[in-house]
Order: structure tokens, then C-alpha cells, then sequence
């Protein structure tokens, strides 16, 4: 799959489904240091709102360029399959309950090794995104 613009994000689970689990539990650690205050399924809502939003502006034609897909290439990546997309704020959602109990070392240090890791499989990340919409945006 990783090899295959055109597979990816087309089936249930993914290499990019660690990545929006990551972003899950990031946003929770973010969001009890803003509110400690806010309860569980207020948390819970932050991390579906973000997730439903990115997945609406991340399947957008304009952002599928910005990250240097060729609309007119048929084996580029087109987007997610709405089974993908709800399952990748599944992934975010299950993370962001791990947060919850776990400390933000163990939080911390996960998302690092998962960057590290899929980043060389997948040629994408966090990191190599950032650097492919910044020089496609020059």
C-alpha cells in the first residue's frame, strides 16, 4: 500500500491511520494543559470536530495539490474513501482515550517513534508533509 499513491486511504486501516492516531492523543495532551477543566466527552468532541474537519479540507482537490498530487495522474493519490476517513477519527478517538491515562512522556515519546518509523516506510509524516506543502506553496 505504501508504494501505491492510488491505494492509499482506500481501505479501512493504514500507515496514515497511526498518524491521525497520533494526532489524537497530541490534541488531548494539548487541550487538558488549555482546560484542565473540560470532561471526558468534551475532549471527546474536540478530538471528532478536528479530526471530521481534516478530513473535509485534507480530501479538498486544492489541499490533495498542495501535498503534490497530480489530479490528472489516475494512479495519484484522490483522496480517502468515507470508510477511511471515519476510521481514521476512530483511530484518533481511541488514542485520545489512551492520553487520557497515560503520561505525556509515554504520549510524547509514541508519537516520536511513530513518526520515525513511518516516515521511512511511507515517505510521509508529519515532518515530510510540512516540507512538501511548504515548497509546493513557494
Amino acid at each position: 500500500m505504501p508504494g501505491d499513491p492510488a491505494l492509499n486511504s482506500q481501505t479501512l486501516l493504514g500507515p496514515y491511520s497511526l498518524l491521525h492516531a497520533v494526532t489524537g492523543a497530541l490534541l488531548v495532551l494539548l487541550v487538558t494543559r488549555l482546560r484542565p477543566d473540560l470532561g471526558l466527552w468534551a475532549l471527546l468532541a474536540v478530538v471528532v470536530a478536528s479530526s471530521t474537519t481534516w478530513e473535509v479540507i485534507e480530501n479538498l482537490p486544492v489541499s490533495i495539490r498542495l501535498f503534490g498530487y497530480d489530479a490528472a495522474d489516475p494512479l495519484a493519490y484522490h483522496g480517502d474513501s468515507r470508510l477511511n476517513a471515519f476510521a481514521d477519527t476512530a483511530c484518533a478517538v481511541a488514542r485520545a482515550l489512551f492520553a487520557r491515562v497515560a503520561s505525556a512522556r509515554v504520549v510524547l515519546a509514541l508519537a516520536v517513534g511513530t513518526e520515525i518509523a513511518l516516515s521511512p516506510w511511507i515517505q510521509d509524516g508529519f515532518v515530510i508533509a510540512a516540507i512538501r506543502a511548504l515548497q509546493q506553496a513557494l
